[in-house]
C-alpha cells in the first residue's frame, strides 16, 4: 500500500518562516535529512546535523539551512538487522525527540516518522531523500534543495545510491569525514557533494549503547536525561 507524506508523519510547515527569511536575504534554502536505524538514537546523531548546519553556513554565506529532519528506518529492516535488540519505530522516534528537545535543537531539527511508522515496506535512503525533495516542492510550492547527511564511508561504500541522489535536480549529499577514519580515502568535493570535517572524535554508537544497557552501565555520556527516562518508562532499559 502506498502511503503519502503529510504534516503528521513528515512535518515541514515549521520551516516556512526560515525559508521566507532565506529568500529575503537572497540565500539558497536547504533542508538536511539523515536516515538510519537509530537503535537507539544518541547525542551525536543530533549534534552532527547541528554541526553540519553551522559549517555549511560558515563555508558558503549564500546557503541557509532552513531545517533538518531525522528519518528512522522501517521496523522490518531494523528487526531483520538486529533481531531481539530491535526497538520499535515508535519508541526510536520518541527517543530522538527527547534528545532533540534536551539538546535545545527543537527549532532546527525534527523527527520524520514517514519511513518508520507510515510505510508498509523498507525504503532505501535515496528514495527517502528524493521523496522528501518532491514533498517539499509540492507542499511549499517552490524548489527547496534537499541534502542527505551521512558519513564519508557511505559515499565510498554505496556510490551508486549517492550518485542517484546527486543526479536528481534539487538534491545533494553532505559527507562527514570523521577524525578517526584516517584509513578511508579523503573525499573531494564535487557538484552537489559537500565534504565537511567532524568537529569531535568522540566515539558514540548505538552498538555501544546497546552493550551498555546489557551491562547496566551509565548511559548519560551517550544520551540525555529525557531520552533515558523515556527508555526506562517503556522498559527499553531494565
Amino acid at each position: 500500500k502506498y502511503v503519502k507524506r503529510n504534516e503528521t508523519n513528515s512535518p515541514i510547515n515549521w520551516m516556512k518562516e526560515n525559508i521566507k527569511e532565506a529568500r529575503k536575504n537572497k540565500q539558497t534554502p536547504i533542508v538536511l535529512i539523515s536516515t538510519g536505524s537509530y537503535n537507539p538514537g544518541h547525542k551525536m546523531h543530533i549534534m552532527i546535523l547541528k554541526q553540519a548546519k553551522q559549517q555549511i553556513e560558515k563555508k558558503d554565506k549564500t546557503k541557509k539551512i532552513v531545517g533538518a529532519v531525522i528519518s528512522p528506518s522501517h521496523d522490518h529492516y531494523v528487526k531483520g538487522k538486529l533481531g531481539k535488540e530491535h526497538i520499535k519505530g515508535e519508541h526510536r522516534s520518541h527517543i530522538l525527540k527527547h534528545l532533540i528537545d534536551d539538546l535545545g535543537c527543537e527549532k532546527q531539527i525534527r523527527v520524520d516518522t514517514y519511513e518508520s511508522q507510515s510505510c508498509t515496506r523498507f525504503i532505501d535512503f535515496d528514495e527517502i531523500v528524493i521523496g522528501m525533495n518532491d514533498y517539499m516542492k509540492e507542499t511549499i510550492g517552490e524548489d527547496i534543495e534537499t541534502y542527505y547527511v551521512c558519513g564519508s564511508d557511505v559515499v565510498t561504500n554505496v556510490p551508486y545510491l549517492i550518485n542517484k541522489i546527486r543526479k536528481q535536480p534539487g538534491c545533494g549529499v553532505v559527507a562527514i569525514e570523521r577524525i578517526t577514519t584516517t584509513k578511508i580515502k579523503k573525499l573531494k568535493e564535487k557538484e552537489r557533494l559537500i565534504v565537511l570535517q567532524a568537529t569531535s572524535d568522540e566515539q558514540i554508537s548505538s552498538t555501544r549503547i546497546r552493550e551498555a544497557i546489557k551491562k547496566r552501565e551509565p548511559l548519560l555520556p551517550y544520551m540525555t536525561t529525557g531520552a533515558i527516562e523515556y527508555c526506562k518508562a517503556k522498559k527499553i532499559i531494565p
